[in-house]
């Protein structure tokens, strides 16, 4: 059976910087790779939320001829081919993948991280949503979420937010079954019974594991040093 062609373009979503030196490294890497998006805004963990609007905006205006988007942090590993057979299956109409969150606690602890006040959040629980490692949408549910996106009140956890938008939209979404293996909470993808190759997402690897899953998922993955 001749394989099927398919094809994925890369880009990386930044923020701007005052620093000059990065600034010319960031625009020398355009220049030869054309894989940058890059927008004036502080490049923080507070805006993150901005920037997956950033995100959803670039594929609505840019690679709507695309039928699937993924989004994902830059501390995660793709297994691309499972990703592809997944897709190869998967409806090109409001189509999500990911690992969902349904009826996640509000985290009221005033020294965690994601500590939200009942003054800006009343609710106790937070509306469906896919964690923010990494999730797929197909593209006519990525254009609705920026339109929903910009008519939305901001909301600091960007996963929650699109969360949000989702909801308003009246789309419903599920946890995606071998989507995500986070290490430390999936142990047994890394039992060497090659349970692991099955899943999409690799999170939270150390660099060891993080090698293992780059040889041996990519076919790029070549880097011996």
């Amino acid at each position: 059976m001749k394989a099927r062609k398919v094809r994925v373009r890369t880009v990386f979503m930044l923020g701007s910087t005052s620093n000059h030196p990065v600034q010319r490294e960031i625009d020398q890497e355009y220049d030869l790779f054309r894989d940058i998006v890059q927008e004036d805004m502080i490049d923080s963990y507070q805006n993150l939320t901005r920037k997956t609007i950033m995100g959803l905006k670039w594929v609505t205006n840019h690679c709507r001829q695309a039928k699937f988007a993924i989004k994902a942090d830059d501390d995660v590993i793709l297994n691309m081919p499972r990703i592809i057979n997944m897709l190869s299956k998967a409806p090109l109409h409001n189509y999500t993948a990911g690992h969902a969150y349904v009826n996640a606690a509000v985290i009221r602890n005033k020294h965690d991280k994601f500590y939200t006040s009942k003054e800006f959040y009343p609710n106790s629980t937070y509306p469906p949503y896919l964690t923010g490692a990494a999730y797929i949408m197909s593209t006519d549910l990525v254009e609705a979420t920026y339109r929903t996106a910009v008519t939305t009140t901001l909301f600091p956890w960007e996963d929650v937010f699109v969360g949000m938008c989702l909801q308003k939209m009246g789309i419903k979404i599920k946890t995606t079954g071998y989507f995500i293996c986070v290490h430390g909470e999936n142990n047994f993808c890394y039992s060497g019974k090659e349970e692991w190759k099955l899943f999409a997402v690799f999170y939270n690897l150390s660099e060891k594991l993080m090698l293992q899953a780059w040889q041996s998922l990519s076919p790029y993955g070549t880097f011996t040093g």
